[in-house]
């Protein structure tokens, strides 16, 4: 990972999407001769591979970095599946189960914080008051942006606000699956879409 001294992440993101343009040549020049399940392997191996590696980390760069690869992300599939250059996509990545950037992003951080929920603070922890969000996690206020993007911060956020039928399932296997559908069913355009889907 390339990391800068602002922690803005931009020169791995750079770096990112030279790889997924090295990505987008191969899976044009195989379009021509493949049916769209070869072509998803390939997109697998060299574009998704990429995006994933550290974006629980540098997922935390500005909405116009993840963009980009978003981007990157839509000629794919435009490419995959033969559409016009000014075409949608938002249905055609709920069509081929592909997660947005946002969207897997999304999914690393809450897993992250559901992995990890037995050590984070509850507001039950804090208080013995019977509120609806007793069994909600508590948000750290923090004077730098930078705190609360931390992967455990943002998690707590994305994670409180899953509907609770998701967010209380215990089995981890069960919780994984059903935010994944959440998620593929709403293709995230941003992180902030997330709120409005739950």
């Amino acid at each position: 990972m390339i990391i800068d001294d602002q922690l803005s992440w931009t020169q791995h993101v750079d770096h990112i999407c030279n790889k997924l343009s090295a990505g987008l040549f191969a899976i044009r020049k195989i379009s021509f001769y493949c049916e769209i399940d070869t072509l998803k392997l390939l997109y697998y191996a060299h574009m998704h591979s990429h995006i994933q590696f550290g974006l629980q980390v540098y997922g935390g760069t500005s909405h116009s970095n993840l963009e980009r690869i978003l981007v990157a992300q839509k000629k794919a599939i435009r490419i995959m599946l033969k559409l016009k250059y000014n075409e949608s996509c938002r249905e055609k990545f709920k069509e081929i189960k592909f997660f947005t950037v946002f969207s897997l992003y999304v999914f690393q951080v809450i897993k992250y914080a559901k992995a990890n929920s037995s050590v984070l603070k509850k507001h039950n922890d804090v208080h013995s008051h019977n509120t609806r969000n007793k069994d909600k996690f508590t948000i750290e206020s923090h004077r730098t942006e930078l705190f609360a993007k931390l992967p455990e911060q943002i998690g707590k956020k994305l994670l409180n606000s899953l509907p609770e039928l998701i967010r209380k399932e215990h089995n981890i296997n069960v919780f994984s699956n059903k935010l994944k559908a959440l998620l593929i069913n709403h293709p995230l355009y941003s992180v902030q879409e997330f709120f409005s889907i739950t």
